[in-house]
């Protein structure tokens, strides 16, 4: 009987050590399929600090606008860009027929300026942005990621609606997350027509 109890005994912590063994690797599987994921969903320097500043100069979600850079440039492509000093990461002025004027000035060659110009087009401040992009930027006061999300692919940005906004969707669930910045509203040009000066009273020392 006491041979029987030392089988039984060992039999228990085989099954024990066989259950952490088991727990351990649906614990790897889980960590390492989560690294991936996050690994696959990046952006450049230029782009997060070009997410900064739009969102802390029109409130907006900063991981939706990080979501919206990654979904219009990503990977080496991405990469490249930045590099070579072009932050203008939602592409404004490109179109399905060619890039536009509005492409060619300097202000796309700093993230920080590129932030101030895209924040005062999104705010009608700059250049003549449609009617459906001008309801992007109102939304915000839902406070809700998807509603923000379904007012960029619902306003003609994108020819391509960026898939009904599932790009947009999946690269949102990807990206680690950033805290909001705190939002700074200032009057961002004085002329809306032209890109040679800003007012005074950037707070990123532009």
């Amino acid at each position: 009987m006491k041979s029987l109890g030392l089988v039984q005994k060992g039999m228990v912590k085989s099954k024990f050590r066989l259950a952490l063994c088991l727990l351990s690797s649906l614990f790897c599987a889980f960590a390492c399929s989560t690294s991936e994921a996050s690994a696959s969903y990046r952006l450049t320097a230029g782009q997060e600090k070009f997410s900064q500043v739009v969102a802390s100069l029109t409130a907006m979600n900063i991981n939706v606008i990080r979501a919206w850079c990654f979904a219009e440039d990503n990977g080496s492509a991405a990469a490249r860009h930045d590099r070579q000093h072009k932050h203008n990461w939602l592409n404004i002025g490109y179109y399905d027929s060619g890039a536009g004027s509005e492409t060619k000035t300097s202000i796309w060659h700093n993230p920080t300026q590129a932030g101030i110009a895209t924040a005062a087009f999104l705010q009608g401040q700059f250049l003549h942005p449609s009617a459906g992009i001008r309801r992007i930027w109102p939304s915000r006061l839902k406070h809700s990621a998807k509603t923000l999300i379904n007012y960029i692919w619902k306003s003609g940005w994108a020819s391509s609606g960026y898939g009904h906004g599932s790009w947009i969707f999946g690269a949102y669930r990807g990206l680690r997350h950033k805290s909001q910045p705190k939002t700074t509203y200032v009057r961002l040009w004085r002329n809306p027509d032209t890109h040679k000066r800003m007012t005074v009273g950037c707070p990123f020392g532009c």
